[in-house]
Order: C-alpha cells, then sequence, then structure tokens
C-alpha cells in the first residue's frame, strides 16, 4: 500500500511538471514554477497568522469560560495562549525577517508576488 501511495505521488508530481520538462530550453518556465511556489507560499503566511489568532482566541475562551469551574481547563487555556502568542511572533518575525534581508540586499523577487503590498494592512495604501 506504501508503494502505491509513492507510485501517486511520484505520478502526480510528474504530471505536474512535464510541461516545464518539455519545455525545458527556456528558463522561463521555471521562473513560472518558482513564481507559483512562492505565491502559494505567500498565501500560507497570512493562513497560519490566521491560525495562530484562533488558536489565542480560543485559549483566551477557555480560561475566562473556566474562571471558576476546572482549574485544569484554566491551566490549558493559558497554555493555548502563550502557544498562540509564540506562533504569531514566530510567523511574522521570520516573515518580517526575509522581508527585511530583500530590502536591504536590494534582492528583487522575480514575480510580483513578492511586493510589498502583499503584507496586511489597515487603513489606506502608503504612497510612496
Amino acid at each position: 500500500m506504501n508503494i502505491v501511495k509513492k507510485l501517486f505521488t511520484t505520478g502526480g508530481l510528474m504530471a505536474l511538471l512535464m510541461p516545464a520538462f518539455a519545455y525545458a530550453q527556456t528558463a522561463q518556465n521555471i521562473i513560472n514554477i518558482v513564481d507559483i511556489v512562492a505565491l502559494i507560499l505567500n498565501r500560507m503566511v497570512g493562513i497560519f497568522i490566521i491560525i495562530a489568532l484562533m488558536w489565542f482566541i480560543w485559549g483566551l475562551y477557555e480560561y475566562i469560560e473556566s474562571e471558576s469551574k476546572d482549574p485544569g481547563k484554566r491551566k490549558n487555556g493559558i497554555e493555548r495562549m502563550v502557544m498562540g502568542t509564540v506562533a504569531f511572533f514566530v510567523i511574522v518575525s521570520i516573515w518580517g525577517l526575509v522581508r527585511f534581508l530583500q530590502n536591504s540586499l536590494g534582492i528583487q523577487g522575480s514575480s510580483s508576488n513578492l511586493r510589498n503590498e502583499e503584507i496586511p494592512f489597515v487603513g489606506g495604501q502608503v504612497q510612496r
């Protein structure tokens, strides 16, 4: 059964990459694949931030809801809030570090997917 999974995974990956192999004489196809991966990773950062925030809110709810009931649930709520805060901090710190290094070293992304406009903001767009 494990071999069948590996065959399907390898076959699916090869099917996705087959156009890149067929037109291997141009570097543009590799850049397009990198652009797609960068776009997916960029979107996943936002999803992970939302998950960390929801984890924190869930812990806060457990902490408030078990105010006078079970002290074990209260401790569990505190642990969830701490883990959510740490996860949020790590995600945003790594994201900020990558952006800082990208800007300070003058490294431009190969696509328009890695622009600063992708960073979530509140209010109006900052004019440069």
